[in-house]
């Protein structure tokens, strides 16, 4: 999923994926895909947008196997680039919607993961490579509850831009 200079609509584009009230059928795997704003002339479109966007909806972002070997040694993660939110989740509704985000890499994007009142997210072994030059966010939980956050690394470039590994707010 790319979006670059040659993107000819005057609106925003909207995300990648956008999921709403997707639970009800089941948790959608997402699996070794590439989510890129490649854009840097056209400013309409510069460093905005987003990976995947879910409302009560549950799903896996995850690593591929890239051979045929069993057991598989080689694997292909999710990444996501230059995007205002890489991953944006919101929960409404009194049952939460599984979440788990792993293995993926996060680059230069405003908001890596922002998962706004969902309870048992998982969020393991990734890695996030801030933002420069704006103030980012690695992960932002915001009222959330019984999460399980592990094995990820975050790095920031060396500036006075103040940038934020973990946020947890009310929660």
């Amino acid at each position: 999923f790319i979006t670059n200079d040659d993107w000819q609509n005057d609106d925003v584009p909207e995300a990648f994926i956008k999921l709403t009230e997707y639970s009800d059928y089941g948790q959608l795997e997402i699996s070794g895909c590439k989510f890129i704003n490649k854009a840097v002339e056209n400013i309409i479109v510069k460093g905005i947008g987003e990976g995947i966007h879910s409302l009560n909806s549950s799903y896996t972002v995850d690593q591929v196997c890239t051979t045929t070997n069993y057991p598989c040694d080689e694997f292909k993660g999710c990444s996501f680039e230059n995007l205002y939110y890489a991953i944006h989740s919101t929960g409404t509704e009194p049952i939460s919607p599984l979440h788990t985000i792993t293995n993926s890499e996060f680059i230069n994007n405003r908001y890596g993961v922002y998962i706004d009142a969902i309870n048992n997210a998982v969020v393991t072994s990734n890695s996030f490579n801030l933002n420069v030059g704006t103030d980012s966010r690695g992960l932002y939980l915001n009222e959330c509850t019984a999460y399980h956050v592990e094995d990820n690394y975050f790095t920031s470039p060396n500036n006075a831009t103040p940038n934020f590994g973990i946020i947890v707010n009310y929660s």
